[in-house]
């Protein structure tokens, strides 16, 4: 079974007289289907017939057309200019009516014509009225029409527009939602711009606003306005990835940040203010070093109290606790063949130099103690006791143990061990057959160091290096 249309007639007007044949009568309709939706675009084909004294008497004129709806499914022809079917549309006596217009439709531009509407002509064209005795003064453009008092008398047609929806009541109109009329009816603009008529801060002038949509409908979204780039958080560290991004105007995003100094997102112990941690594998600080130390870090057993200058990822840790007991050094008057004697200049008291006080010079003293000094019982050996990597500290090692004594402490006491005792501890630094290095840990902050004589009973802290 067919779909049905329907058919609106909207408007018949005069004919426009050449002041010779042939002459046309113009005529409008819209095309709407059976669910009241427009149908623009479309080709149809139309058979127009005039008909004489009832809407069923005999065609005195018949021609077809092939006309094209347009956006809104409006349909204009000349009634004159089509393909004559049959009669002489000149002829025709207008005064000798009533007449009634039919058409017939076939939408798919063919002949074979489904769909009818009749309708009386209440108004014939000026000239041809004239030409049949009518009055005769009105102008072209105008329609002969009878007054409420029975009388014939020439109006001027209402110019009608085409209108358009304004849901969101912004002055701004649907293209696609259309009204035919002589004037606006409520809820309906001429101005048929608005690129979205459900929102009334959508229209072509409007202030654009951060909302990801085109207010001003210029085919753009957001232009304008200021971007952020934030980054993902994704481990909810408070640093950002740099290599996920959003930029928006309008605020983070949840889960975004403005920093972007994460090293890695998939690990909320790796941030630039995390800890170092020793042996992992990993930079935890985002500083561009993996397992690099730090004064005050701990790490293998100790805390790190010495950085390598030109490798931060070498250095020493000090153990949190003393030897249990106090030590000689050990070799008494015995000058140990593979350590070598540190002095020091004249004038320059206190301050030896050399192989054997370096920094890096503990572990290799320590191995060579134990293996020279046949006594066995020595500071060395009990450095050793701590386990195969830890040493007694050289002369300049013990130094920087002085130095940052406040580091240590603060560590050991931390963690189970004892700070440093008001005394002396030996270095692993020879200065003679009788006397070796130790420095006076006292709280004066004196730091004093000075050969002591071998046999003497000293503490002992060891250290290790990573």
């Amino acid at each position: 079974m067919k779909n049905l249309f329907v058919i609106t007639t909207l408007l018949l007007i005069s004919a426009i007289s050449f002041g010779q044949t042939p002459e046309k009568m113009s005529y409008q309709a819209v095309l709407r289907d059976s669910g009241g939706n427009l149908l623009p675009n479309q080709v149809v084909g139309m058979q127009i017939s005039i008909l004489q004294t009832t809407a069923s008497g005999t065609a005195v004129y018949a021609e077809t057309q092939n006309p094209t709806t347009n956006v809104n499914g409006l349909v204009t022809l000349e009634i004159g200019a089509g393909n004559i079917v049959s009669g002489d549309f000149t002829s025709i006596d207008w005064s000798a009516g009533p007449y009634f217009i039919k058409t017939d439709y076939d939408l798919t531009s063919g002949t074979s014509y489904t769909i009818s509407g009749i309708g009386q002509f209440l108004s014939v064209p000026n000239a041809e009225h004239a030409k049949n005795g009518v009055p005769t003064d009105g102008t072209d453009g105008q329609i002969l029409m009878v007054n409420s008092s029975g009388e014939a008398e020439w109006i001027t047609m209402l110019k009608v527009s085409t209108f358009y929806a304004d849901t969101d009541g912004d002055g701004f109109g649907d293209i696609y939602s259309t009204y035919v009329a002589v004037s606006a009816p409520s809820g309906y603009v001429s101005a048929n711009t608005d690129c979205d008529d459900t929102d009334g801060n959508t229209y072509p002038g409007a202030p654009e606003l951060c909302d990801d949509k085109d207010n001003n409908c210029n085919g753009a979204v957001d232009e304008g306005l200021p971007f952020t780039t934030y980054y993902a958080d994704a481990d909810s560290d408070g640093y950002g990835d740099p290599d996920n991004t959003i930029s928006t105007c309008d605020g983070a995003p949840t889960g975004y940040l403005t920093n972007n100094s994460d090293c890695d997102d998939t690990n909320v112990a790796i941030n630039p203010v995390a800890t170092e941690i020793a042996r992992d594998g990993k930079d935890n600080n985002c500083d561009g070093t993996v397992d690099e130390g730090f004064l005050g870090q701990l790490r293998d057993g100790g805390v790190v109290f010495w950085v390598d200058p030109a490798d931060n990822t070498h250095g020493l840790v000090c153990g949190f606790n003393d030897y249990y007991s106090i030590k000689q050094w050990g070799c008494y008057q015995t000058d140990l063949p593979n350590v070598p004697n540190v002095t020091y200049i004249c004038c320059q008291a206190h301050n030896p130099n050399g192989p054997g006080a370096e920094i890096g010079d503990g572990k290799n003293n320590t191995d060579k103690i134990i293996e020279d000094c046949t006594g066995g019982d020595t500071a060395a050996n009990a450095a050793r006791t701590f386990g195969p990597e830890w040493f007694l500290p050289s002369i300049k090692e013990l130094k920087e143990m002085y130095s940052k004594r406040y580091i240590i402490n603060t560590a050991s006491t931390a963690n189970g061990g004892t700070a440093f005792k008001w005394d002396y501890y030996w270095s692993s630094t020879e200065e003679s057959a009788q006397e070796s290095w130790s420095i006076n840990f006292h709280g004066s902050g004196s730091g004093y160091f000075d050969p002591i004589g071998s046999g003497t009973l000293n503490l002992v802290r060891p250290i290790r290096a990573f």
